[in-house]
């Protein structure tokens, strides 16, 4: 993609059902498939995920990526 301005990467992960699992502000590409809303951030069982991106230019413009991500360990 030829973004080359981004100010900001907003990360949020699903599950099946469509609860948040992780959802990071400003993301750094460091997610490790740890939940947010379990006990003390476990690792998320093993399955399919749904991810929403959205990046911020810094011109003002957004866009939004989505997909689906597999959880294998």
């Amino acid at each position: 993609l030829p973004y080359r301005f981004i100010s900001s990467v907003d990360f949020k992960v699903f599950n099946r059902w469509g609860s948040i699992v992780y959802d990071e502000k400003n993301y750094q590409n460091d997610w490790r498939g740890k939940g947010i809303n379990n006990i003390n951030g476990q690792d998320v069982p093993e399955g399919t995920y749904f991810y929403v991106v959205e990046l911020k230019e810094m011109n003002g413009l957004k866009t939004n990526l989505s997909g689906s991500l597999t959880i294998v360990r």
